[in-house]
């Protein structure tokens, strides 16, 4: 062994005895300062939450790429979907701006910007949450005002899924490091599972500007005729103005959907084994002011364009109150024609779901067999695209712009599969049914 490589060796193990002593220290500091354990009084106290935390300290185990480089080139990741709770953990979580969105796939995300170096990469694949949901709101921002540039792409759970086996609705978001940020989306992708392999060579985006999200919240659009499709729709107040929440004409409607959402001017039939009138209290209640305003109210919440957007803007996994009163639809504005045609319309609507509607047995462990009306929103499509057009007349809708609000998805939508509007309410436990 020559001077120069014995010189080399004993270097590293200098650095390495002054990196286990600032490991130490920091330790220190969380146990003592961080969790407020007395030093003196203490010591078994802060052994045993050393053991069960086992603290992580990146300067230290990192100390070259942290304080030499400033940082990771990249990084990426597919974090824990976990909801924290001060109560469901055994340590705290403090300091953190996204404290808010209470998801540890939220702190993993703020964590790894501050590990980039300048001009790094980051990338995770992450619940879609985190462009739709208000809670997110915060880590959002810090990621938009420390990315030069952001993409943002989402997919479906069904019929095919990023992960086999894992019924999440995901979002893929990639940054370059920076400022000035530059803000990109996809569509909400649908695929089957033959067609997995090229679904990322098949991705589009397309730049979103500020006047378009929707209390931050990131559309998931991939094309320039959707982002004029909701510049347009943004000009409208929103449909709350409708909702009085003492009129006593009720519309109703289930928080679950598959390709489409299910709004009604009664409630669906639920007959229990015995023959008896099963009450739900699953469905939600809207009040309009008149008996007008809830046939077109209910004409607008199944028309095609208010999917579209409910799409664009939630988890895709609920239909919610936020998306359900802040749609932007002034029904003040609307021409006495285009009210008399949405009214009829909506009219026309709800009797042809009642008459292609069917009952459904099913058994359920929880509330045993149950026999329930079941509607087919896709048999009732050639109205529900009148109701389309007398919206696109009202929004100023292009041609093309309507066209596509028609089509929107329409290979699944189209296609086979059971739209009831209380079989997903009920939280099914099927007994082999």
């Amino acid at each position: 062994m020559d001077k120069g490589e014995d010189t080399h060796k004993k270097a590293k193990r200098e650095l390495q005895k002054r990196l286990d002593k600032l490991n130490g220290k920091l330790n220190e500091y969380l146990g003592f300062a961080y969790y407020e354990i007395d030093k003196k009084m203490q010591q078994k106290e802060y052994a045993e939450w050393l053991e069960s935390h086992q603290p992580f300290h990146w300067i230290s185990e990192f100390y070259e790429i942290i304080n030499g480089k400033g940082g990771f080139d990249v990084v990426i990741g597919n974090p824990p979907y976990v909801v924290y709770s001060d109560t469901k953990f055994h340590y705290n979580i403090m300091n953190y701006k996204s404290i808010d969105c209470k998801d540890l796939y939220g702190f993993v995300i703020e964590r790894s910007y501050s590990l980039n170096c300048k001009n790094g990469r980051n990338g995770m694949i992450i619940p879609i949450s985190i462009i739709s949901t208000d809670g997110f709101r915060n880590l959002r921002k810090l990621m938009v005002d420390c990315s030069s540039h952001l993409y943002f792409s989402s997919y479906a759970m069904r019929p095919g899924k990023l992960f086999d086996g894992v019924d999440k609705h995901l979002t893929i978001f990639l940054a370059c490091i920076g400022n000035q940020s530059a803000l990109y989306s996809s569509k909400y992708y649908r695929w089957k599972s033959d067609a997995r392999n090229e679904l990322l060579d098949s991705m589009s985006y397309v730049e979103i500007n500020n006047s378009i999200l929707h209390n931050s919240s990131i559309p998931k659009i991939s094309t320039l005729i959707e982002s004029s499709i909701l510049s347009k729709l943004k000009l409208n107040s929103s449909i709350d103005h409708c909702l009085t929440g003492a009129g006593n004409h009720n519309g109703y409607h289930t928080r679950k959907l598959r390709y489409f959402v299910q709004f009604l001017d009664c409630v669906p039939k639920i007959f229990e084994e015995n023959g008896c009138l099963r009450v739900t209290s699953e469905l939600k209640t809207l009040k309009f002011p008149s008996e007008t305003k809830r046939f077109i109210g209910i004409a607008v919440y199944l028309s095609d364009i208010f999917f579209w957007y409910y799409i664009d803007y939630s988890d895709c996994r609920n239909v919610n109150k936020r998306e359900v009163y802040s749609f932007p639809f002034s029904m003040r504005a609307l021409s006495l024609e285009s009210s008399n045609n949405l009214y009829k319309l909506g009219n026309s609507l709800l009797d042809n779901l009642q008459e292609n509607s069917y009952y459904k047995t099913a058994a359920y462990k929880k509330y045993g067999v149950l026999k329930m009306q079941t509607f087919q929103p896709r048999k009732s499509k050639p109205i529900i695209d009148q109701i389309d057009t007398v919206l696109a007349q009202h929004y100023n809708f292009t041609e093309e712009e309507l066209d596509f609000i028609i089509n929107y998805d329409i290979k699944y939508r189209m296609g086979k599969e059971l739209d009831s509007y209380i079989e997903g309410t009920l939280n099914k436990k099927s007994d082999g049914n």
